[in-house]
């Protein structure tokens, strides 16, 4: 078998994906189309008879078109703030979902990697319907009905990269060896982007009623398992110009939003230095980890 990748029970066969001028494309692991008699093979829990598995056969190629065509994705911000670019290269990734009736599998892909069961039809978007929104939406490369797709068992088969202009519209980046099927990102660090999340601009912090200091120099990188464990390293330093204002915290965007109220997403690890603003010197450096999934 071609590359066949199994996850407690369930397992995908002869899946592969391609870029080219602009359409990001699921086809077989060799490059070719899928047909009748060259299917892709999915296996998912069945609905209908819990304890069971349901076989699927892929017998055509699905595919979108981002920005660098006449655009399908356009308008979909995925948890982004609408109208701020994202430079920062996203991870993506793909999943196979099948209908309620269990006769057919639709590709979708999401920001929120390690999901098992599909969200709710109104977190579902699609070329003719520009709703997914969230950071949990799912995005089908095909139109469909997505009342007929929402709250199935799903399976995450790989992932890719994009970044969103200000206009909101997402373009593929070039697939290289962490892209594709049976890739999920785990070994890439991204960048976290500045003055997203309602951070103030250029910068990775909240106002939270007053000011946001402005350092010199700012690195943010995050890495993503495909459990959904987020590690987030960032270092400030340096005297930027701006000095913080009011009797505040200091509150700092992380690059996912925990899904339940029990994740710990503060946690820290490290070490840093805060200046004393009486002072005059507003220069800092702050050395944490952050722990969210």
């Amino acid at each position: 078998m071609a590359n066949r990748r199994f996850f407690q029970g369930t397992y995908f066969d002869n899946l592969g994906c391609a870029l080219s001028g602009g359409t990001f494309t699921i086809q077989d692991a060799l490059g070719r189309a899928l047909s009748t008699d060259n299917p892709a093979y999915i296996v998912l829990p069945s609905q209908a008879t819990p304890g069971q598995f349901t076989e699927y056969r892929v017998t055509a190629n699905q595919a979108f078109i981002d920005d660098a065509g006449s655009s399908e994705i356009i308008d979909n911000l995925f948890g982004f703030v609408t109208s701020i670019a994202v430079t920062e290269i996203v991870p993506f990734y793909i999943y196979a979902v099948p209908n309620d009736a269990e006769t057919s599998i639709q590709f979708m892909i999401s920001r929120v990697p390690g999901v098992e069961t599909s969200p709710a039809a109104a977190s579902i978007g699609a070329p003719d319907d520009a709703v997914a929104d969230t950071q949990q939406s799912f995005w089908s490369l095909d139109n469909i009905d997505e009342t007929l797709f929402d709250a199935n068992p799903c399976l995450m088969i790989g992932s890719f990269r994009m970044v969103m202009s200000s206009s909101d519209d997402w373009t593929v980046q070039t697939i290289d060896d962490q892209d594709g099927t049976g890739k999920y990102q785990e070994e890439r660090s991204f960048g976290m982007q500045a003055g997203q999340f309602g951070a103030t601009t250029a910068t990775f912090m909240l106002p939270n009623g007053g000011t946001v200091p402005i350092f010199s120099t700012q690195n943010y990188l995050y890495r993503v398992q495909k459990n959904g464990y987020v590690n987030s390293q960032f270092s400030l330093s340096g005297d930027g110009g701006t000095d913080g204002a009011d009797a505040v915290s200091t509150l700092l965007t992380i690059p996912f939003i925990p899904d339940n109220s029990s994740v710990s997403a503060n946690q820290t690890i490290g070490h840093g230095r805060n200046s004393d603003p009486t002072n005059g010197d507003t220069t800092a450096l702050f050395q944490n980890t952050t722990d969210s999934n």
